[in-house]
């Protein structure tokens, strides 16, 4: 990356508290639960939730706060690092290489 250019980084992160983890859930489970009503299919809102809070990569998909990403960010030398949209779970974060540093 050319000094000054920009990192964008399209992620999702982890939310910040219960109360926002179960607004998106429920965001979630009822837009699938909607795309499956348009499709002429029969599966019940609960059985969407069950599949959602019991899907096989639930414990392996773990995400870091956004905090914590933007500080990764600074630790390998991104300057201005910050989320420039954030919308749930998913947030759109970056920094900018340093301009002036010599090439190694």
């Amino acid at each position: 990356m050319k000094p000054g250019g920009l990192f964008l980084n399209l992620e999702h992160v982890a939310p910040t508290s219960a109360w926002a983890q179960q607004a998106f859930d429920d965001l979630f489970i009822d837009s699938l639960w909607s795309f499956h009503q348009k499709r002429g299919e029969t599966i019940s809102r609960e059985e969407v939730a069950d599949a959602w809070y019991h899907r096989p990569d639930k414990t392996v998909n773990i995400l870091a706060p956004l905090e914590v990403q933007c500080a990764w960010l600074r630790e390998i030398g991104f300057v201005d690092a910050d989320c420039f949209f954030k919308l749930f779970q998913l947030a759109l974060f970056g920094g900018r290489k340093p301009e002036g540093l010599a090439k190694k």
